[in-house]
């Protein structure tokens, strides 16, 4: 009998409708965010039913259906070489339940997919469900933090100079994506592959490389560039920054968000103010786009990140652990 023979029915959307109802963990983000429970309701329930079945576990008890989702991850499962799904969703009224259907759904995953990555991220909040993970063979690798940025008011001009360089920003050049790939190799160590000490350290920057290029050619990002000019008319470049647009939830009635990705500053040019004068450029585009949200995630250890945003007033809103399970 095949796989999809075996596979059975999801829940009617009335069903799950109740599982999407107690977005606790979440709450204060989207409080910040200006999304209304039942946009996000709506959204979720949309994306429910777009479900391929075959990597949904469903279990029951008595408190009703029990659901986790291992989505898979076409573009990471391509650059790793293995297969990669990340965990999207653990849903249902009871820890204890929540966590035999995911032992399920991990069993599952190791017969069809042997070698296979699993990335979970659950909010910190959820004691229990974080005491349990790792009897499933989850692997604790770092704590992630997601905070937002208010731009109700046009944020504040860049300074008429910056240390003693004279830069200039503006949007970044397909021509610069080499450098930009240096830098962030060279600046950024904040990510959950690079704390998996499984993954090979240079497997995991030539991840973050690619994930760079791919975003940069992404046409719902912009990305800004700090210049530096050189002899000949050259410029070098010395950090770079990417916004992208969110407007998954514009359909269901909700606003137009982004996030701020890859703000990096070459090691030679950082604690000149380049970071804050890059977040300026990027929130200002954004600000003319009709964005009023932001987000913007990083590790919890990624001090020098966060100091840079708190001046423009970033807070964090959500704190999520990340696990890797290698099956």
């Amino acid at each position: 009998m095949s796989d999809d023979a075996r596979t059975p029915a999801l829940p009617s959307v009335e069903e799950v409708a109740t599982l999407f109802a107690p977005i606790e963990s979440r709450a204060q983000l989207q409080r910040r965010l200006g999304v209304p429970p039942e946009v996000v309701r709506a959204r979720l329930l949309s994306e429910y039913e777009r479900m391929d079945p075959s990597h949904v576990t469903v279990t029951q008890a008595p408190e009703g259906p029990h659901l986790a989702y291992l989505r898979p991850s076409p573009w990471l499962s391509g650059r790793l070489a293995r297969p990669v799904f990340q965990l999207r969703h653990l849903l249902g009224a009871r820890i204890e339940e929540r966590v035999t259907c995911l032992r399920q759904a991990l069993e599952t995953l190791h017969s069809r997919a042997p070698g296979a990555l699993v990335i979970a991220r659950v909010p910190s909040e959820s004691v229990a469900l974080n005491q349990r993970l790792p009897a499933l063979g989850l692997r604790w690798v770092g704590l992630e933090l997601t905070g937002v940025i208010s731009l109700e008011q046009e944020p504040e001009p860049l300074p008429a100079t910056l240390s003693e360089l004279p830069l200039r920003f503006g949007p970044l050049s397909p021509a610069c994506l080499t450098q930009a790939q240096e830098i962030a190799r060279s600046a950024h160590a904040h990510n959950h592959f690079e704390y998996d000490p499984l993954l090979e350290r240079e497997l995991a920057r030539s991840l973050f490389q690619e994930q760079v290029a791919r975003h940069l050619q992404s046409e719902r990002a912009q990305a800004f560039g700090a210049y530096l000019p050189q002899s000949g008319g050259a410029e070098e470049l010395c950090g770079f920054i990417v916004a992208n647009r969110v407007d998954s939830f514009v359909p269901f009635g909700g606003p137009r968000l982004a996030n701020l990705d890859f703000i990096c500053v070459s090691p030679k040019r950082q604690l000149k103010g380049l970071g804050h004068a890059l977040n300026l450029t990027a929130l200002s585009w954004l600000y003319h786009q009709g964005v009023r949200r932001v987000t913007v995630r990083t590790m919890v250890n990624n001090f020098a990140a966060q100091s840079i945003l708190k001046r423009v007033d970033w807070r964090a809103s959500l704190a999520e652990s990340v696990y890797h399970l290698h099956l």
